[in-house]
């Protein structure tokens, strides 16, 4: 109820203000003013007013609204034109009663009283909230206008059009133009921009065609490919001719009239085309295949369809054969191939990539040019003075294992070392007799080493170094040799040395995993201030060896792996 009263009250108020303001308006006119309205006037339009008054005084708006129109039709005044804007605003046809307002206040500023100028600006402001405009840009000139069905005239618009807020029909029509049409939404208090851009008319039709069963062809209007289906596209009207083919497909060409601006719907009905096909291997032994698909052994003969496809033809032991062929309608492919038999090569590992654990066996000779530095090598101990020394030689037996990925491996080397070396003492008996003493040293020998490798046809370089330590017993024998080391003489001393190794060789492969070694081996130790060992006839003992000891051994060798 409260709400109904919100709704209703203002309205009533209007209603009241209406009749209020044409009774006003009747009596506000001054002598002078009926005066010139009497000459001026004619009877019909004071008809139509009277009527118009009178049908307002009973609240009959449309009769008023039409009774004031038609008065303002036949003799503009002041009164028709307020008595219009009232009525359709007392209808809420807020649209006619904003355009009604608006022409009051324009076509008789020095008419209206005060009191009614400054009403039909309020209502003018209450109605520009209530509704909404349409501002149409359109560049071509003289192109009607509809709105809601209605024409509004022609563009360019000299203002824009009041609508009601809500969805409305607009059209925009011109010769040699398409008609543009669209449904534009208002929004109350908001001016609501159209651009639109009417295009040319069409003098052409469309043709839109489809494969029934949605086949990949071609489209061909009048023998000219236009696109794949589905497609669309412009002719001129008339009659056409609408085929499609595609790989190993063909469409039956249709006839089509097509009219100007209108749409002609084509459905084609593609089937395969097929050609004659004889593939067959000489002895009739193996499987055949087409596009990667087996469809015979030994051979195959049928029908495929026309276009690119792909014959191979294998058996186990022999080479494949494949081949690419393009099939033509109306020409039949027949072909028979001889399979070879596959020949074994042996494959060259040689220059494979190294991957993998890898070990051999050595054997070396050891030489010690700088000596050992000890009191029976020059310049000798006062009990040996005198002495001339050679330098050690000796032998040994190594190994090694490891893993190497690409250039780059690690291994572990290890093994037994044996060396000895002579020392003559000056005689000291009348009969001018020497004394040769041996210094025989043998031990155990081992290094972790990183090695470089790099690959030829059949040949590898190596590079390998690393940190290690020796572990040796050393004993002075009288005319003894090495083989004495371990049997007889004096007393024994045993010492342990770190060391450090660097090898270089060449290895030639004989066989998958196998080559011969051939290089040199430094291995460098350093047995401190000195190894003390007793040598008799000498008095006290003396010192064997001292300082670093080096090493160069040549080996000969057998390496397994990569």
């Amino acid at each position: 109820m409260a709400s109904w009263m919100v709704t209703v009250a203002p309205r009533c108020a209007l209603c009241m203000a209406v009749l209020g303001g044409l009774a006003a308006s009747a009596h506000a006119q001054t002598p002078n003013d009926a005066t010139r309205g009497a000459r001026a006037g004619s009877a019909e339009a004071r008809d139509h007013l009277a009527s118009a008054k009178h049908a307002a005084a009973t609240g009959q708006w449309i009769a008023a609204a039409q009774e004031y129109e038609q008065a303002n039709q036949i003799e503009p005044s002041p009164a028709a034109a307020e008595g219009v804007a009232k009525a359709r605003d007392a209808l809420h046809d807020d649209v006619k009663a904003y355009v009604a307002f608006s022409a009051m206040l324009r076509d008789y500023p020095q008419a209206l009283s005060p009191n009614l100028r400054r009403y039909a600006q309020k209502r003018l402001q209450a109605l520009g909230r209530q509704t909404g405009t349409f501002n149409v840009k359109i560049i071509e000139v003289g192109a009607r206008v509809s709105l809601d069905g209605i024409d509004v005239g022609a563009t360019p618009l000299p203002a824009p059009l009041r609508v009601t807020p809500g969805s409305h029909r607009l059209r925009v029509s011109k010769v040699g133009f398409q008609e543009a049409s669209l449904e534009p939404a208002a929004v109350a208090g908001v001016e609501v921009a159209i651009p639109i851009a009417l295009a040319a008319e069409l003098h052409t039709g469309r043709v839109s065609v489809h494969e029934r069963s949605g086949r990949p062809i071609s489209v061909l209007v009048d023998g000219v490919v236009r696109g794949p289906a589905p497609w669309q596209g412009e002719v001129e009207p008339g009659s056409h001719e609408v085929s499609g083919r595609g790989d190993g497909l063909s469409a039956a060409a249709q006839v089509v009239m097509v009219s100007r601006a209108a749409t002609a719907d084509v459905e084609l009905a593609a089937t395969l085309v097929v050609t004659r096909v004889n593939v067959s291997i000489a002895d009739r032994k193996g499987s055949v295949y087409v596009d990667g698909r087996v469809v015979g052994e030994g051979f195959f003969d049928g029908e495929l369809p026309v276009g690119a496809h792909t014959f191979r033809l294998s058996r186990d032991g022999y080479e494949q054969f494949e081949k690419d062929v393009v099939l033509v309608e109306g020409r039949p492919y027949v072909e028979t191939v001889s399979l070879a038999p596959i020949t074994v090569v042996q494959g060259d590992s040689s220059t494979a990539p190294m991957h993998g654990g890898y070990g051999g066996v050595l054997v070396d000779g050891s030489f010690e040019p700088d000596g050992v530095h000890g009191d029976l090598a020059p310049p000798c101990a006062p009990q040996a003075a005198g002495c001339t020394a050679s330098s050690p030689v000796g032998f040994g037996l190594l190994g090694y294992a490891g893993f190497i990925s690409g250039v780059v491996g690690l291994d572990a080397l290890f093994g037994l070392q044996a060396d000895s070396g002579n020392t003559t003492l000056p005689s000291a008996s009348p009969d001018g007799a020497t004394t040769r003493l041996t210094l025989a040293r043998g031990g155990a020998i081992g290094a972790l080493r990183a090695r470089l490798a790099w690959q030829a046809p059949g040949v590898r370089l190596t590079l390998a170094g690393g940190l290690g330590a020796a572990v040796r017993a050393v004993r002075i024998v009288q005319n003894g040799t090495i083989f004495d080391l371990f049997t007889g003489g004096s007393q024994e001393t045993t010492y342990a040395a770190p060391a450090i190794t660097v090898e270089g060789a060449v290895h030639w492969r004989v066989a998958p995993g196998t080559a011969l070694s051939l290089g040199l081996l430094y291995w460098g130790e350093n047995a401190g201030s000195g190894i003390l060992v007793g040598a008799q006839p000498l008095i006290g003992n003396v010192r064997a060896l001292s300082g670093t000891q080096s090493f160069f051994m040549p080996f000969l060798g057998v390496e397994l792996g990569p």
